[in-house]
């Protein structure tokens, strides 16, 4: 008679061999970085998209955040300069610190500039798209000050100035497109088209004084100074004027 636990000691190995489920498959080289990958390639325009509710302008979104980096850089760029020709050419008394003063007042307003741009967006205010647009006119004519009426202007401030006027531009188009559409009363229409026309009024003579800065006389410039400065003061009025009726509907 035939020993039969050899067989079924085989027969268990078996079993047991068959019964361990077989190892996982490596994943694929580059598997677990795909989400990455993905979340890398997603455009600006994508992710800013994800920001703006229905009804908003996606445009308007795109162009106020991309144009404040450029604007940002415009100011540093500017302010380098201001304080490198400080220390190397001579100014008429106090006026180099009064253009670094102007230049502060230029950062704090672009700051309220990108607030009340994304704000009106966000929110479909016809409000906050009158401050944005007012603060539109005060920076264009800080950008033209700095571009063409300075007491020194650099060729690159000339060139840079001219781009940023650009952007400043294609915000208040789409500015008052996005106001026009979230407008609802006649208090909405009526301070939208006020600061609709001081920002056409300052982009219009700032693009005038790039234009013909070098043919103007002494008499022009200081006319050209004294209006650009109230206009400037006029839209800091009109943006705190639709801040406030913003804050009181808040």
């Amino acid at each position: 008679m035939q020993d039969a636990s050899p067989q079924l000691a085989g027969q268990a190995e078996g079993d047991s061999a068959a019964a361990v489920p077989p190892a996982p498959a490596p994943p694929a080289e580059g598997a677990a970085e795909a989400p990455d990958a993905l979340n890398r390639t997603s455009s600006f325009a994508e992710a800013t998209a994800q920001e703006v509710p229905p009804g908003g302008l996606l445009h308007l979104q795109v162009f106020v955040q991309l144009g404040d980096y450029w604007l940002q850089a415009y100011g540093f760029l500017t302010l380098v300069l201001q304080i490198g020709k400080a220390a190397k050419f001579d100014y008429p008394p106090g006026w180099s610190w009064t253009e670094l003063s102007v230049l502060v007042l230029y950062f704090a307003v672009l700051q309220l500039h990108r607030v009340a741009g994304c704000f009106a967006n966000r929110a479909q205010s016809a409000l906050s798209t009158g401050c944005f647009l007012a603060l539109t006119a005060v920076l264009v004519l800080v950008t033209g000050y700095f571009g063409a009426l300075q007491v020194y202007v650099l060729q690159v401030e000339f060139a840079t100035g001219i781009v940023s006027l650009s952007i400043l531009g294609c915000q208040l188009v789409l500015g008052i497109f996005a106001g026009q559409r979230y407008s609802k009363r006649l208090l909405d229409v009526v301070l939208l088209c006020s600061c609709a026309a001081l920002a056409v009024i300052a982009l219009v003579s700032a693009s005038i004084l790039e234009a013909t800065a070098q043919t103007l006389g002494a008499g022009q410039m200081q006319f050209s100074l004294a209006a650009g400065l109230t206009l400037a003061l006029f839209g800091l009025l009109v943006a705190l004027v639709a801040g406030c009726c913003l804050v009181r509907e808040v």
